[in-house]
């Protein structure tokens, strides 16, 4: 079984670069397991833990696999808890593999991966309520407001940390408390544009949504800003105050 939690959780792994490369024993790579997954993630020919050779580069060491096959080998081989923003497309078969194995427990901070068709249950560690796959888990995050963006009702939801912090598009707010990595501050006046967009004029800016929808930058709080609205033309978006 599969543990999803839809967000990103302070102790879970996300660089699982670094993380694998200090954790990782070198007899991992005597298993015949590790060995395929590897061989069909990364067309890398494994041998053992000294013999990794990789169509494009070479003999490669185990800290130049791809993240993708480290954080299923982390997986496969531990109990620990990884964001699965660390995995592509070809990951899925072997995450559904190792959750028919074992009882797994991750992160999903991105949309990348949907597991349609691969027959696999988990759990949503959101609201600890039952999960099935077979419509693909991208509608199952929908359902916890993991991330959703409707241009018709003009709504914006984004996840952080299970929380969900919503916002209408074209609407003018304030910061109430800044980001984490300081991107944001609070008195920051800004506004979604309808690609996702998150203006900010203070920085004389803006982030795009892969930007700002990140952990540590997209735990900021905001209220509407009643002195100010966001003017709309056919070539332009600018804050305006409200006249008087």
């Amino acid at each position: 079984m599969i543990k999803v939690y839809f967000g990103h959780r302070k102790d879970t792994v996300y660089n699982i670069d670094v993380y694998f490369d200090n954790i990782y024993e070198k007899e991992w790579f005597d298993d015949e397991f590790v060995q395929s997954m590897l061989l069909d993630v990364d067309h890398s020919k494994c041998t053992g833990c000294a013999s990794i050779v990789n169509p494009i580069f070479g003999q490669i060491t185990p800290e130049e696999i791809s993240g993708g096959v480290k954080a299923l080998i982390v997986l496969y081989k531990t109990d620990t808890v990884v964001d699965l923003v660390n995995c592509g497309e070809n990951c899925q078969s072997w995450i559904s593999k190792i959750a028919s194995m074992k009882d797994v427990e991750v992160d999903m901070s991105g949309v990348d991966l949907t597991f349609k068709n691969y027959g696999i249950s988990g759990i949503c560690l959101n609201d600890n309520s039952t999960i099935a796959f077979e419509d693909g888990i991208f509608y199952i995050m929908i359902g916890v407001l993991y991330q959703y963006i409707n241009y018709y009702n003009r709504k914006y939801f984004v996840s952080r940390r299970g929380e969900v912090l919503h916002m209408e598009t074209l609407k003018a707010y304030v910061v109430t408390k800044g980001s984490s990595d300081g991107t944001l501050k609070a008195g920051d006046k800004i506004w979604l544009s309808e690609n996702g967009d998150l203006n900010i004029p203070s920085c004389a800016g803006w982030l795009t949504k892969d930007e700002w929808d990140s952990p540590r930058t997209n735990d900021f709080d905001v209220e509407l800003c009643n002195d100010y609205y966001v003017d709309v033309t056919q070539y332009s978006e600018a804050l305006r105050k409200v006249a008087d």
